[in-house]
């Protein structure tokens, strides 16, 4: 699991600061795919937005990434990327779970 900030240029919501976000990771990376986006969802008590990639893993064969994303100021995006393979991606949701359960943002 990977957990950082974003700082976007010019997004004044977190819709805007997540496909911001998301187009920066494509940028980076060509191969990569979204599957699914803009699912609403919450962390703490904060409204999130999570997003499905599909990804070519750098080990070989696909992996699957959840970000989660949150406001947590104008100009900061805080974001969190499951990622595992694929084919395993099951065996990781609950400890995956559990760390999003266990977050309190002030």
């Amino acid at each position: 699991m990977i957990i950082d900030a974003f700082k976007p240029q010019r997004a004044t919501n977190l819709d805007q600061a997540t496909a911001e976000f998301l187009e920066s990771l494509r940028q980076g990376n060509p191969a990569m795919k979204v599957v699914r986006s803009r699912i609403q969802t919450r962390l703490g008590r904060q409204p999130a937005l999570g997003a499905e990639l599909s990804n070519e893993s750098p080990k070989g064969g696909q992996e699957t990434d959840i970000v989660i994303t949150v406001l947590r100021s104008a100009s900061e995006l805080l974001y969190f990327v499951q990622t595992a393979p694929s084919g395993e991606f099951n065996q990781y949701q609950n400890a995956f779970r559990a760390v999003m359960d266990s977050v309190q943002l002030q």
